[in-house]
């Protein structure tokens, strides 16, 4: 048990280097620009902390941060904690497509979720 607290040392969780031209983009745009059978790699994620309406969750893919839906906070959270998935997002298996939908409370709105999957 030497190096029980080891784990704590190390912040940086995921090996993805984002560059500073990499643009945010929401759900809806990249559902709009690619549809409904695109399949993201992901890269990494991370909890937004300066967002004006609280922590966000936000996913990396190879060309942009992508802003995720604030009910999936938890998840998110989840899986940045767990080194399983982090290894395995690091080692390149991970990724997510955007899936289209009507919030039940506001039938008339169309809102925007992912769907985690094995990228291999």
């Amino acid at each position: 048990m030497a190096n029980m607290m080891n784990k704590y040392n190390n912040n940086r969780r995921f090996t993805f280097e984002a560059t500073d031209d990499m643009p945010f983009m929401s759900l809806a745009e990249l559902y709009l620009k690619h549809g409904a059978d695109m399949v993201y790699p992901l890269r990494a994620l991370y909890i937004n902390t300066k967002s004006k309406f609280g922590p966000a969750p936000v996913a990396i893919t190879d060309f942009a941060f992508v802003n995720l839906p604030k009910h999936m906070l938890a998840t998110v959270e989840d899986m940045i904690n767990d080194r399983e998935t982090v290894q395995y997002i690091n080692d390149g298996n991970a990724g997510f497509s955007i899936e289209q939908y009507t919030p039940r409370n506001y039938p008339d709105r169309i809102a925007y979720s992912v769907t985690w999957v094995d990228a291999n």
